[in-house]
């Protein structure tokens, strides 16, 4: 048991920092579980008291009002490749709603988000990794210890290219697979041992990575 000025501090199996919820196992299931809970009853509010079914009306009002609801802070809780039914969960929020959109019912999944100009929601917050990490990477974010995120490559033997090189480093425990330095490689479409960050792109509304 742990006191502060005489006060015994409470046990408890999770905490809440700036909305995110944390388990004793430093995992973010339960955070997920709940957004995902919240997401879809939104989702279900939105097509139960808009009397327009306008397609692009509905659509609007998922970007607004249930899409930042499962988006919020996705770079410090954003589940790894290991935890699928983590990822699966979050993508049935967007895949159930444009079921239920007019005309979407027989549609495959794939096909609905191309007619509807949406995109996968884990495409989304491998974007929004990635635009953190240039933030950090090129001082945006205010005076960060760079050293702590990332670890640049060893460009002694390699002239080519620039010094914003990042290596993957490898994660010992699954609570390090969280971190952003360790997500950016091991999702599918970053698995290479270096990321690149062209050093000529400068806009904070545009991120671009190569690898």
């Amino acid at each position: 048991t742990y006191y502060i000025d005489g006060q015994s501090l409470p046990n408890v199996d999770q905490s809440i920092a700036l909305g995110i919820i944390i388990d004793g196992k430093l995992k973010f299931s339960k955070h997920i579980n709940t957004i995902v809970r919240k997401a879809i009853t939104r989702a279900n509010l939105i097509l139960k008291c808009f009397y327009s079914r306008d397609t692009h009306t509905l659509v609007r009002a998922f970007k607004v009002y249930v899409r930042p609801i499962v988006e919020y802070c996705s770079s410090a809780w954003s589940p790894h490749l290991v935890i699928v039914k983590d990822i699966i969960l979050l993508e049935s929020v967007q895949r159930k709603f444009t079921k239920r959109l007019t005309g979407m019912q027989n549609i495959p999944y794939l096909e609905r988000l191309r007619q509807l100009n949406l995109e996968h929601l884990d495409v989304r917050r491998l974007r929004a990794d990635l635009i953190l990490a240039y933030k950090i990477l090129f001082g945006i974010t205010g005076e960060t210890d760079i050293s702590q995120f990332f670890t640049f490559c060893d460009n002694l033997h390699n002239t080519r290219g620039h010094q914003f090189k990042l290596l993957a480093t490898r994660a010992n425990r699954d609570t390090r697979n969280y971190f952003l330095a360790i997500e950016l490689f091991v999702h599918g479409t970053v698995c290479h041992r270096a990321l690149t960050f062209p050093r000529c792109v400068h806009s904070e509304n545009h991120c671009t990575a190569r690898t």
